[in-house]
C-alpha cells in the first residue's frame, strides 16, 4: 500500500511540477515575469492532481494526467503566439472561436516554431517522466484488492480534495475580487474588464476560474434606475440636435481603416470627405473587427460573450441604433461578403437580432463566386459597392429614410502577396509609384530594414485606393438617384494595421514604438459627411474637425444626436461630439483587446488608475481622467449584468 501511494505520490508531483514550468515559461514568454500570486495555481494543480488517489489504477493514472497536461500546454503555446499576434489573451470565447478559426490565424500569422518545438519537449519530458516512474521495478507490489484500498485511501483523500478546494476557492476570492472602482454604491469588479492585468496577475488556471465563475450581478432595481436616468436628453441638446432629422444613413465600416490611408493624390475622394466633412482629427480604435462592428451598432459590447454565443443570439437590443431606426421608420440593411451562416461571427443570426431587416452576404454579392479564404483572396471593395447598388431598389430607398451598414473587407490582411495583394498591384501599382517619384506620396517604411514590411505597406496603400474609388462610386451613385443631399455618410475604422510582416506588425514598424501601450499607434479615420452638415459645422465652429480625444464609442451617439432621434444615454459609455457633457469632459477609450483604457495623454493597464503619462499634463487633467475611467468601469460592470441576465428580454417596459 506505501509503495503504491508512493508511486501516485511521485506521479502527482510530476504533474504539478511540469504544469509550473509549462506556465512560468509562459508567463516569461509574455510578460518577462511569473504572476504575483502564482501559488493560486499550486492549489488548483494540487486539485487536479489529487483525483488520482480516488482510484487505484496506474493505467488511469497515466491516461488522466496525460488528459490534462497535453492540452494545458498546447494552451500555453496558444497564448504565446496569440498574445504575440494581438496583445490580446486567448479568453474562453475566443477558444471557442478558434475551432472554427483556428486555419485562417495560422494562415494569416504562422505560429513561432520554437514556441512549438518547446511545448513538443515539455509533452515528451512528461510522458517520459511517468514512463520511469511506472515501471520502476521497485514499484511492484501486492494485489490490493479494491475494497481494501478505498476503505484506506478514499476517506483521508477525498477530505484532502475538498480541504484544498475549500482553501483555493477563499484563496482566489480574496485575492482577485479587488475592487476596480465604485461610484453610487455600485461596484466594479469583473475581472474580465482588465484582462491581461489579471491574467498578468494570477495564474492561467486561475484566471480561467474567474472567467467562467466570477457571478458578478447588479440587482434589477438598480439596473432599472440606471436606464431610467438616461431616458432624458433634453438638458444636452444642441445646435446639432435634428439637424438630420429622417435623413437616410450610410454607415461604413473600413476594415484596417488607419488614418494612414488617406492621401491627397492616392485616396482624392477619402481626402475630399477629410476636408470638408465632420472629420476627427484625434480619434483611436484598438479592438478585433466584430467588436468595433458592434460598438458602431450599439455603442458598446458587453465584455464577457461574443456575436457566436448563444447568449448573445438570444438577447434582446432595443437600443441598438438599428433597432432604434426601425422604431422611427426606417429600413434597414447590412451588408458584408463573407458567407452568411459560414461566418465565424455568424453575423446572419446575430445582426438580425440588432435590427437588420435585410442582410446581404457573399452568395447575395457574389452568387456565382465561391467563397474567399482567409490567406487574402478577397473580392476588391469597388466590385462589392457596384453590387450594392446591384441589390437595392432605388425606388423603395425613396419611399421611407433608410439605414445602411456596411462592412468592408479588401483592406483585410495580409499583406504579402496574397491573391487580392496582386489584383491590387495590377490596378494601382503604377499609380503608387508614379505618385511616389513625384513626392506626392512616401512609402512610411521607406527606411525599414525588411523589404517584406516596405511591400506590405504598398499593398496596404493599393487597397485602400480600391476602398477609395468605392467611395466616389457609391457618391456618384447618390447624386444620380437624387439621394446625396439627404444621407449622412458615417465611415470608421475598426483598428490600425496589426497584420504581420517578416515578424513585425505593420503599425508597429509605422509608429516607431516596440511596445503597443501608446495611443498613437491605433489613430484610426473616422468621418461624418453630409452637404447640409457640413455647412453648420463651418458656421458653428469655424472648422470642421473634432480634436478632441474620440473612438468609435462616439458614433452611435453623435449620429442619433444629430438624426434628432430619442435614444437611452445611459446605454453609451461615450457621448455626442456635440454634447456640452463632451465639451466639458471629453471621453476614453476602453479595448477589449487589450483590456486597457486611454487617451491622448494617460495610459492605464489596471483600469484602476494612470499607468503611463504620454505627454506633459495638468493635475486637473489627470484627476478627469480618472473619473472618466471610474465611470467608464462602472458602465462596463453595468452593461454586463445588463445583457449577461438578458435584462431587456425579461423586462416587458424596455
Amino acid at each position: 500500500m506505501k509503495k503504491l501511494l508512493a508511486q501516485k505520490g511521485l506521479e502527482a508531483t510530476s504533474f504539478i511540477t511540469f504544469s509550473i514550468l509549462v506556465e512560468i515559461w509562459m508567463y516569461v514568454s509574455m510578460y518577462q515575469k511569473v504572476p504575483l500570486f502564482f501559488f493560486l495555481e499550486l492549489f488548483i494543480l494540487i486539485i487536479f492532481a489529487s483525483i488520482i488517489f480516488l482510484f487505484k489504477s496506474i493505467i488511469f493514472d497515466t491516461i488522466y494526467l496525460s488528459i490534462l497536461f497535453i492540452p494545458l500546454t498546447v494552451l500555453a503555446v496558444l497564448q504565446i503566439n496569440y498574445y504575440r499576434m494581438f496583445s490580446d489573451i486567448l479568453s474562453t470565447t475566443y477558444i471557442y472561436l478558434l475551432k472554427t478559426g483556428i486555419g485562417g490565424l495560422m494562415t494569416e500569422y504562422p505560429f513561432e516554431l520554437k514556441s512549438i518545438i518547446i511545448g513538443v519537449i515539455f509533452i515528451v519530458l512528461f510522458e517520459a517522466s511517468l514512463l520511469t516512474i511506472n515501471f520502476l521495478k521497485k514499484w511492484r507490489h501486492p494485489e490490493i484488492t479494491y475494497s481494501t484500498y478505498y476503505k484506506r485511501i478514499f476517506a483521508p483523500s477525498f477530505s484532502l480534495f475538498t480541504l484544498v478546494l475549500l482553501t483555493y476557492s477563499m484563496n482566489i476570492t480574496y485575492f482577485t475580487n479587488v475592487d476596480i472602482t465604485k461610484n453610487n454604491n455600485i461596484t466594479a469588479n469583473n475581472v474580465v474588464v482588465s484582462k491581461s492585468f489579471n491574467f498578468s496577475r494570477y495564474g492561467m488556471l486561475s484566471y480561467y476560474y474567474k472567467e467562467l465563475f466570477d457571478d458578478f450581478r447588479i440587482d434589477d432595481v438598480t439596473l432599472a434606475q440606471y436606464i431610467e436616468s438616461g431616458k432624458n436628453n433634453n438638458a444636452d441638446e444642441n445646435e446639432f440636435t435634428g439637424l438630420l432629422k429622417n435623413y437616410n444613413v450610410i454607415s461604413i465600416m473600413i476594415e484596417t481603416g488607419s488614418q494612414y490611408m488617406v492621401n491627397p493624390v492616392l485616396t482624392p475622394t477619402l481626402y475630399k470627405m477629410q476636408e470638408e466633412g465632420l472629420n476627427f482629427n484625434c480619434n483611436y480604435s484598438k479592438n478585433k473587427t466584430n467588436i468595433s462592428e458592434l460598438i458602431g451598432i450599439i455603442g458598446s459590447k458587453p465584455t464577457s460573450f461574443d456575436p457566436w454565443s448563444s447568449l448573445a443570439i438570444n438577447n434582446s437590443y432595443p437600443y441598438s441604433s438599428a433597432n432604434i431606426l426601425k422604431q422611427n421608420d426606417y429600413n434597414t440593411f447590412f451588408i458584408h461578403d463573407t458567407g452568411g451562416d459560414k461566418d465565424i461571427y455568424d453575423r446572419k443570426n446575430f445582426n438580425a437580432k440588432l435590427g437588420f431587416d435585410t442582410l446581404y452576404f457573399h452568395e447575395d454579392l457574389y452568387p456565382d463566386t465561391p467563397i474567399w479564404n482567409w490567406g487574402g483572396n478577397y473580392p476588391a471593395d469597388l466590385d462589392t459597392e457596384q453590387n450594392i447598388e446591384r441589390l437595392l431598389n432605388v425606388d423603395a430607398l425613396k419611399e421611407k429614410p433608410f439605414y445602411l451598414f456596411w462592412t468592408t473587407l479588401s483592406m483585410h490582411g495580409p499583406y504579402s502577396g496574397s491573391e487580392t495583394n496582386k489584383y491590387m498591384k495590377e490596378l494601382y501599382y503604377d499609380e503608387l509609384k508614379d505618385a511616389e517619384e513625384k513626392g506626392f506620396w512616401t512609402n512610411p517604411l521607406k527606411d525599414d530594414t525588411s523589404e517584406i514590411r516596405k511591400r506590405g505597406m504598398e499593398y496596404y496603400q493599393m487597397a485602400s485606393m480600391n476602398f477609395d474609388r468605392s467611395v466616389e462610386h457609391l457618391l456618384s451613385y447618390l447624386k444620380a438617384n437624387n439621394l446625396f443631399e439627404n444621407t449622412l455618410i458615417v465611415m470608421y475604422g475598426d483598428h490600425e494595421v496589426y497584420y504581420s510582416c517578416d515578424g513585425k506588425d505593420l503599425n508597429l514598424a509605422l509608429s516607431g514604438h516596440e511596445e503597443r501601450d501608446y495611443p498613437d499607434i491605433y489613430k484610426t479615420f473616422m468621418n461624418f459627411y453630409n452637404p447640409t452638415l457640413n455647412e453648420k459645422i463651418i458656421e458653428v465652429y469655424n472648422k470642421n474637425t473634432v480634436d478632441k480625444f474620440t473612438s468609435p464609442y462616439n458614433l452611435v451617439p453623435t449620429m442619433l444626436d444629430i438624426l434628432g432621434v430619442d435614444y437611452n444615454s445611459s446605454m453609451y459609455p461615450a457621448k455626442s461630439v456635440f454634447s456640452k457633457k463632451f465639451q466639458e469632459n471629453g471621453d476614453i477609450f476602453y479595448s477589449y483587446e487589450l483590456s486597457c483604457s486611454f487617451d491622448e495623454k494617460y495610459w492605464s493597464s489596471d483600469n484602476i488608475s494612470i499607468n503611463k503619462t504620454l505627454i506633459e499634463s495638468t493635475q486637473e487633467s489627470k484627476t478627469k481622467f480618472n473619473e472618466n475611467l471610474s465611470q467608464r468601469m462602472v458602465f462596463q460592470s453595468i452593461i454586463d449584468t445588463i445583457y449577461e441576465s438578458n435584462y431587456f428580454s425579461s423586462n416587458s417596459l424596455f
